[in-house]
């Protein structure tokens, strides 16, 4: 969905995914390492992205963010899945090799909810993860997901089912008061 919604925390920021930023988030989802965890899909030329972000563009209940710090987009996410106040939260994925392991994932994640709370309503998220993704767990787990339970999403992949209500966020989350929400209108205001 074209949106026009982000968040700031110090030096680290979600804006709208932007056309230009495709070819490297594109190198980074047919890099194995870097998405392992995520839906397993063949390899992506540069004609199929361009075609799945149009068509994300029209998109109603999908909001895609580039993670971006001090001016350099590392990662990206999403919230999809939008119905009766819940949504769905995650593709995770932080890109950059130097921007691993410093607590990106997290921070992005808190900010995506507080937009997700306070600006498009929602009372909870959701999200599936592979019990193999140790790092996400540890993530989700931080920012106070609890497991609800377990699903096979193939023959050989077992899923965490996790939730997260917003009471629970705001409880344990405080940082979230120190994120900055803003439009965005052809470039970020503070």
């Amino acid at each position: 969905m074209q949106h026009t919604y982000g968040a700031r925390l110090e030096r680290l920021l979600i804006k709208p995914l932007e056309e230009e930023e495709l070819e490297l988030l594109r190198k980074w989802r047919n890099d194995n390492d870097i998405s392992r965890y995520l839906r397993k899909i063949d390899f992506i030329d540069p004609k199929q992205q361009v075609e799945w972000f149009k068509r994300y563009l029209y998109q109603p209940d999908i909001y895609y963010w580039a993670i971006v710090e001090d001016e350099k987009v590392i990662g990206s996410l999403s919230i999809y899945n939008i119905q009766d106040q819940r949504a769905e939260i995650g593709k995770i994925m932080i890109g950059a090799p130097n921007a691993r392991g410093k607590g990106y994932g997290y921070h992005s994640l808190i900010m995506a909810m507080k937009i997700g709370f306070d600006l498009l309503n929602l009372r909870a998220f959701y999200l599936r993860v592979d019990i193999r993704n140790i790092a996400a767990i540890k993530t989700y787990k931080r920012a106070a997901f609890q497991i609800i339970g377990t699903r096979m999403k193939d023959e050989d992949v077992i899923e965490y089912e996790m939730e997260l209500k917003q009471e629970r966020y705001v409880e344990v989350n405080p940082m979230s008061n120190d994120i900055v929400l803003y439009p965005v209108w052809g470039g970020i205001t503070e």
